[in-house]
């Protein structure tokens, strides 16, 4: 009887909801992660996914119609799933081997960017892949020392019928996915990624961001991090030219200068670059001619015990304009800016300041949005009870936010809430907001998922997608979670999603 009240409450809570996605997929018994959602300019979309542990179940890959194939998975170790503007399902690529994808950019004319690291695996003392003989790889492999210097990997796709130089690349698909090019990139076989975001550059270029252990570049001493690694943001050409970079070192040698794999990127129309993450302790910032950390920047407690939200300003060729830190125990949550402004979103544990500006924490208040202007001012701000995750410009110069939060059972507590009230058992909500931070629209809903920073929304040219994993214990058909589900897909414990949001 209990389990028969659990369903109907289930359904019941989801049919309220109905309208959330315009169209929806997911990949249950397949143990995926979704780590990015790339939105192409036709409205077709990329999903970056990982395999997390064994296939439960070959349910495969369902669009909106339960249409999918799991084929090209079940021995690779990634996957790249297409689906078109109406979320049809188009094709999955795996990955094979130890190779890895860390971030994908869409292309103008519908193709694909791709960042991958080779794993090498044959020994030589040539290292032009685009003189690659297999013979001579042949007898080069009988040879293989476990001290040579591992130069070639296998391609990703296993599509290609050739070699590609080991360590990091730049590869090139065509909207069909098929290769176009690749561009080795000149970072250190021994560097260790922990990605942040990759943006394409008004110029053309490529920015990254990240946090990173070891070193950048090979035997370049001012590229090595310290005791526990660094932040980065580094230019890149399309052919894979290192333009420039910098490294945020702590000014303490025994200290490190990051704290968890938090890292984004905002480029402007006019090509201002901002750049925020979470310290731990202080940072240097900055460029001269060659390497970066020559300008210092330090935090006011100079303190290597607390965790600090940074937002820096660079210009397109790498120039360092500013750095701001919170001076307070938090992270930064989210960036976007436009040619006037910047905006954060950050969570703060402690004290009523940050970034200068006296914050509001009654009522438990530990999320705050700040807007900066070009030379790094605070202009504006707010604070509230749930976290924004997410934060985009739209065309019309508002601000569409993602976030979650809880329903609370206290008046004070429901009256304190900016820009959204949760119903029962709700813990997600979209919002739109003007750019002075006031409320024009929120929805909240309510989805069973995974950890909150597993679930993100994205979005591109008037599209909006939310991707993460969805979590339940029952065995329901996803039509119950939200009608764009349909077909034979079914959630089962759980199911990494995508869906298309019909309304914001």
């Amino acid at each position: 009887m209990k389990t028969i009240f659990f369903i109907l409450l289930f359904i019941l809570s989801a049919k309220l909801h109905a309208q959330l996605f315009s169209w929806a997929s997911s990949a249950p018994g397949m143990n995926l992660e979704y780590l990015q959602t790339e939105i192409h300019a036709d409205g077709s979309i990329t999903v970056l996914a990982e395999k997390e542990g064994s296939v439960q179940n070959e349910y495969g890959f369902f669009d909106g119609n339960g249409n999918g194939s799991a084929d090209e998975f079940f021995d690779g170790n990634q996957l790249l799933i297409h689906f078109d503007a109406e979320g049809n399902f188009i094709r999955t690529q795996a990955v094979y081997n130890e190779n890895k994808i860390y971030g994908i950019a869409a292309q103008p004319n519908g193709g694909l960017l791709l960042l991958c690291f080779i794993e090498g695996k044959y020994s030589s003392k040539t290292s032009s892949s685009a003189n690659y003989d297999e013979e001579s790889e042949e007898e080069n492999e009988e040879e293989e020392d476990e001290d040579a210097l591992l130069l070639y990997g296998d391609d990703p796709f296993h599509r290609l019928n050739k070699k590609l130089d080991a360590g990091f690349q730049l590869m090139y698909l065509d909207k069909n996915g098929h290769y176009l090019s690749n561009f080795h990139l000149p970072f250190s076989p021994e560097l260790e990624l922990s990605f942040g975001e990759m943006k394409m550059h008004p110029n053309g270029n490529i920015i990254l961001c990240g946090f990173m252990e070891n070193e950048l570049l090979k035997n370049v001493p001012q590229t090595q991090t310290r005791r526990s690694g660094a932040n980065f943001i580094a230019s890149i050409s399309p052919k894979g030219q290192l333009l420039w970079y910098d490294i945020l070192h702590s000014s303490d040698e025994s200290c490190c200068s990051f704290h968890m794999e938090i890292a984004h990127l905002s480029i402007t129309p006019n090509g201002t670059i901002y750049f925020t993450g979470t310290l731990y302790g202080d940072a240097i910032f900055g460029l001269n001619e060659t390497v970066a950390c020559k300008a210092p920047y330090l935090n006011k407690k100079n303190s290597s015990s607390d965790m600090d939200a940074f937002l820096a300003s660079y210009t397109a060729d790498g120039k360092f304009n500013w750095a701001r830190t919170s001076d307070n125990y938090g992270y930064a949550e989210a960036l976007c800016a436009d040619n006037e402004h910047a905006y954060i979103a950050i969570t703060q544990y402690a004290y009523g300041e940050a970034f200068g500006q006296q914050v509001d924490t009654t009522f438990g208040k530990r999320h705050h949005l700040l807007k900066f202007n070009t030379k790094g001012k605070v202009v504006n701000h707010t604070s509230m009870l749930p976290t924004i995750q997410d934060l985009f410009l739209l065309p019309n110069q508002e601000l569409l936010i993602y976030g979650y939060g809880h329903y609370s059972y206290s008046k004070t507590n429901k009256q304190a809430e900016v820009f959204v009230q949760f119903k029962e058992r709700d813990n997600l909500f979209i919002a739109r907001i003007t750019n002075e931070f006031q409320l024009r629209a929120s929805y909240s809903f309510k989805l069973l998922l995974g950890h909150e920073y597993e679930t993100h929304l994205w979005y591109n040219n008037g599209r909006a997608f939310l991707s993460g994993e969805l979590w339940g214990g029952l065995p329901l058909p996803l039509s119950a979670v939200n009608k764009a589900f349909k077909g034979s897909t079914q959630l089962y414990g759980g199911a990494a999603f995508v869906g298309r949001i019909g309304n914001y």
